[in-house]
């Protein structure tokens, strides 16, 4: 059984990925059925400048 279990280790560890899947459109894949909504995003103002702490 423990050869076995190393066994299927060394196999997952061994195989390469067939693909590469962005984690954002898998996750979009997976709730695309469920239907959508559109966010609101908040107005961005500009950056502020970082304050000095000089004499």
């Amino acid at each position: 059984m423990e050869e076995e279990a190393r066994e299927i280790l060394r196999n997952a560890l061994t195989t390469s990925s067939a693909q590469k899947v962005n984690l954002a459109e898998a996750i979009h894949r997976r709730f695309a059925p469920l239907g959508g909504f559109e966010l609101k995003l908040p107005r961005r103002d500009a950056m502020r400048r970082p304050a000095e702490f000089g004499e």
